[in-house]
């Protein structure tokens, strides 16, 4: 499964979800608690978004998703995906959103249930 950047940078709001979207909505504490999980365990939540590339401002749920998931393996980012279907409130509606951003990159998502 070889996803470029650019296919990455549209997977973000599905990360961060919403109130009015089928995805998870994600607070910063959460987001930080999503990338532990994927290889990201230094990473702390400290009254905002850790801090990148030596800033002195903590980030956007957007910037630190961003850096993120830039930085994930190919397996990490499948499981990352894997997850965001599971927890999805309709997983044929995600699968399909997810597709039409994966689709310059001629990869597909089934739904294997």
């Amino acid at each position: 499964m070889a996803i470029t950047n650019a296919s990455k940078e549209g997977l973000i709001p599905f990360i961060i979800g919403g109130a009015e979207s089928i995805w998870k909505n994600r607070t910063g504490k959460d987001l930080v608690s999503l990338f532990q999980t994927y290889g990201f365990r230094d990473d702390v939540y400290d009254n905002g978004l850790p801090k990148l590339n030596g800033s002195n401002l903590n980030t956007s749920k957007t910037q630190y998703s961003r850096a993120r998931l830039l930085q994930l393996d190919e397996e990490s980012l499948k499981k990352l995906i894997e997850q965001l279907l599971i927890e999805s409130a309709n997983i044929n509606e995600a699968i399909e959103e997810i597709n039409n951003i994966l689709l310059p990159d001629r990869v597909k998502i089934t739904n294997k249930g």
